[in-house]
């Protein structure tokens, strides 16, 4: 999130998290296929196939902006 430190964040099926960011976020999924985004509550889906190791998926106001 912005320029702060990486983090690892489990998620068990189902659940639902929020972060915040000024800028960006820069991602890297275990299992692409496995999880939903949106980006100021708009839709962008899932970031990569089932069981796809996805890495630094950058998510900002452009990235909104083509979808």
């Amino acid at each position: 999130i912005d320029n702060a430190a990486a983090r690892n964040v489990y998620m068990k099926s189902g659940s639902r998290n929020t972060w915040r960011a000024a800028g960006r976020f820069l991602l890297t999924l275990g299992n692409a296929g496995a999880v939903e985004f949106s980006l100021n509550k708009k839709p962008l889906g899932k970031l990569g196939k089932p069981g796809a190791v996805v890495k630094n998926i950058e998510l900002t106001h452009a990235t909104l902006a083509r979808k």
